[in-house]
This record gives structure tokens, sequence and C-alpha cells, in this order.
């Protein structure tokens, strides 16, 4: 069977998650406790990681960390920040909105490095030159997804993004519907029909939170 596409997921299988993710939660949770008015102290910034699954700088494969989108992290959070007698109110919403400006501050901020698992430019270029379509789902935001790929120096190969927080109802990983809307595009694009899409995904998935965006690409 002709492979026409393929969709990948992107921490841990395009990005090297922890490298990249990690110090940039430590900022934002640093950033939390200080907005809710709590001391930012190692112990509480630990309770805090810890809240979202993230223990001694590691990743918990079940944590909302790992995969879930950013209202659930801050569902996850709010009871440990109240824990640790927030002296601001800790309205979910709210706390949904601070860690997804956060993290896209943290995580793109002027002159840091993204690190890539291997040489993705030339690897995925061999394949772009056999017709094959490339794809992005993700519980993080679109945005964040086409910065990091464009840290990447892959942006301009991939033509199909899922992700977080997208307008229209473009469905959120790993929802198997986004396999057929994926196909439907490459059906467009090269105006014949298009073989499945193949899944590419970290084990366990390892996405920080969390939209949908077709040819982003400048």
């Amino acid at each position: 069977m002709k492979i026409s596409g393929i969709i990948f997921d992107k921490d841990g299988t395009l990005l090297d998650f922890n490298e990249f993710w990690i110090p940039a939660a430590q900022c934002v949770i640093r950033r939390i406790l200080s907005d809710y008015k709590i001391p930012v102290t190692d112990i509480h910034t630990e309770k805090a990681l810890n809240s979202i699954g993230i223990i001694q700088n590691h990743v918990l494969p079940d944590g909302s960390f790992a995969w879930k989108t950013f209202l659930d992290m801050a569902i996850d959070m709010k009871p440990a920040l109240e824990a640790m007698h927030a002296q601001a109110p800790v309205d979910t919403r709210d706390l949904e909105g601070k860690l997804t400006r956060y993290f896209d501050e943290e995580s793109f901020a002027e002159n840091k490095s993204i690190k890539g698992i291997g040489d993705l430019p030339a690897i995925l270029q061999l394949l772009h030159e056999k017709s094959i379509h490339f794809g992005v789902a993700t519980t993080d935001t679109c945005e964040a997804a086409v910065k990091c790929l464009k840290g990447l120096q892959i942006l301009p190969l991939f033509s199909f993004f899922a992700g977080d927080q997208m307008a229209g109802d473009m469905p959120l990983k790993p929802d198997g519907r986004i396999i057929s809307r994926a196909g439907r595009l490459v059906f467009v694009m090269s105006t014949a029909a298009a073989s499945p899409f193949c899944i590419q995904r970290s084990v366990p998935s390892a996405t920080h939170s969390p939209r949908t965006m077709l040819n982003p690409n400048p």
C-alpha cells in the first residue's frame, strides 16, 4: 500500500520533549505561584509540578502535562494551589488562560533552542520528495506547534495541523477522525484518492497541554 501522508505527534516524536518543556514548566509554575500570592519556594514549586505529573524532572505518562489540554492541567493544578493557601481566588478558566499564555512565552523565548529527534530536515525532505504529505496532531495549541516546527526548520514541509483551541470542529487527538480530515486534504492536494495516513507518535505520547489549521506556512 502506498503511503500518501504521515501524521506526527509533536512532543517526544519530532521534539526533544524533556529538554524543551521541563525548564519551561518550571518557569511557568514560578509565575503561577507568584500570581496567586503563594511563596515561590522549592517545596511549593515541586508540589505544583507534581499536580500535573512532573516528578523530579520526569514526566509521568498518565499525568496531565504529558498529554492533556491546558484546561485539564488547570483542573489538576487548582486543588494543589488552594492547598498551598493561595491568597487570590483560583478560577479554573483564569488558570487555563495563564497556563496557555505563560507556556507560549516561556517556551518560545528569544534565543531558546529547539532540539529535534535526529536530522529532521534531511529525513523529512527525502520523504517529501516522494510526494508524502506531513501533518501534526497535538494537544498543544496549533500556534505553538507552528512555532516548534519553524524552530526545527521543517515547517514548510507540513500542510496539516490538528491542535487545541482551534476554530471550527477539528477533533482533538487521539480522535481517529483526524485521519479522515487529513486524508481529504491529501485528496484535494493530489486530485486523486488518497491512501490512509500513517500515525507516528511517541510512546508514551507527550504533549504539554494543549487546535486545527490548514496550510499555515507564510
